[in-house]
């Protein structure tokens, strides 16, 4: 379990836009983003029930996506839906 949570958080934190260079970004890490998506994504995208047909636990399930295609889309954060689900407008590019 604790490897899926490892490739997820690193999918989600190499596909978050920034307008900060990285000297000046904090950190982010596992004990940012696991609490979180406990919390607010595997409850209607994890082991009990997938919405959507969308199943967030493991890489190649975010690959895979659901009803409304891929949820992340490697190198090409613009068109990851994970992404645009948890940024707000303001901040989106493109």
């Amino acid at each position: 379990m604790t490897s899926r949570w490892c490739v997820l958080l690193f999918s989600a934190w190499m596909l978050c836009p920034s307008t900060a260079s990285a000297a000046e970004r904090p950190a982010v890490t596992q004990h940012d983003i696991v609490p979180l998506m406990m919390l607010r994504c595997t409850a209607c995208h994890g082991p009990r029930k997938q919405e959507a047909k969308l199943d967030l636990r493991t890489r190649a399930s975010m690959l895979r996506g659901g009803k409304s295609g891929p949820a992340i889309v490697p190198g090409k954060p613009a068109e990851s839906l994970v992404l645009k689900k948890i940024t707000p407008a303001k901040y989106r590019r493109g």
